[in-house]
């Protein structure tokens, strides 16, 4: 029986959820391939350790859109790279059900291929072929509020929805439609990532017994075609330095670090140690919604939600060690990650 493990970050959920509500003040405990742009030494990219571009999702315009981070500012019509939405042109229908706040956007690859995976606060969830970014290898509404979405090795797709209060392995390697899934009742799930070094999924969320702010693992048993169960393995659980998990994110260049924020804080995780430590210096603050770091770099890019109406965007992407930050007028961000096929 093909056994594959899951690791969950679980955490309380305060204020700050993506839908419904904002972060309230508190204490804090103080190699991409198609996008690659070595542009380390060239004069716009001075204060931003540019390899790879940024995803980002944007709720005033309803899609997802990708910019280069070396060129500043972001209103230039030179930083806008891509811009994708489901529609009648692309492979989809207009409106396409369940498409509405994107809240997830990350490149993956498979053999030689690379695809989008995506996720909207109403639903929708897909895998687009990149660079085309038309038609699809996976497309589903799930509902839930899913707040994350990742592509695994073997095809299938992980989702983390928010108020639907679930982690959910779909197989998307068995059809373009393919509604079959796990699930593991999760509340408050707002990350999903693979670690391929030990063959896990961690995600965040709190546990639905206690509330705790907890890190653990699920296994999926059964097989690619035919996951039957996601149970936990209690070994890899460990608590949140503070609640309101949001993301997760690998550390590019150190296969046991993981970067991890939270309604009031964002980290360093340690997997050997299980240690969290304080991101340095500005990126450890209050509301970070997404966090990832440029490979072969310590700068680190971040979302905090600022003066969106929905109360939990931003026009803005804010780098770190070196400080920069880059802004498109009207924009309205949730996330924005770095634009990177590898898991680590």
């Amino acid at each position: 029986m093909k056994k594959i493990a899951l690791i969950i970050i679980a955490a309380i959920a305060l204020a700050g959820c993506k839908k419904g509500s904002t972060n309230s003040a508190a204490s804090v405990n103080k190699g991409a391939s198609l996008n690659l742009k070595l542009k380390n030494n060239a004069a716009d990219a001075a204060d931003t350790e540019s390899c790879c571009w940024i995803v980002a999702t944007n709720d005033a315009s309803q899609a997802v859109e990708i910019y280069d981070p070396a060129v500043n500012p972001w209103s230039s019509p030179s930083a806008l790279k891509h811009s994708w939405a489901p529609n009648g042109s692309n492979g989809f229908t207009n409106p396409t059900t369940g498409w509405a706040d994107p809240s997830d956007a990350r490149l993956r690859q498979i053999g030689s291929n690379q695809y989008l995976c995506v996720a909207a606060s109403s639903g929708f969830c897909a895998i687009i072929p990149y660079p085309s970014l038309t038609g699809k290898l996976w497309a589903l509404n799930v509902g839930g509020n899913p707040h994350a979405c990742e592509l695994l090795p073997n095809g299938n797709v992980a989702v983390a929805a928010e108020t639907g209060n679930f982690v959910r392995v779909y197989t998307a390697s068995q059809g373009t439609y393919s509604a079959t899934k796990v699930q593991y009742d999760l509340n408050y799930a707002h990350a999903v990532l693979w670690d391929p070094s030990i063959n896990e999924l961690w995600v965040t969320g709190d546990d639905p017994k206690t509330g705790t702010a907890i890190l653990t693992a699920l296994v999926i048993e059964g097989t690619t075609a035919v996951p039957t169960k996601l149970t936990e393995d209690s070994t890899r659980r460990v608590t949140l330095p503070t609640t309101g998990g949001h993301d997760v994110q690998p550390y590019y260049g150190n296969t046991n670090l993981l970067l991890v924020s939270t309604n009031y804080g964002a980290y360093i995780y340690d997997k050997t140690a299980k240690t969290f430590t304080s991101a340095p210096g500005d990126a450890n603050r209050v509301g970070v919604k997404s966090i990832s770091i440029q490979p072969g770099t310590s700068q680190l890019v971040e979302t905090v939600p600022s003066i969106c109406a929905n109360g939990w965007s931003t026009p803005q992407v804010d780098f770190f060690t070196p400080n920069a930050t880059r802004v498109v007028t009207g924009a309205c961000f949730y996330r924005a990650r770095v634009f990177n096929p590898a898991y680590q």
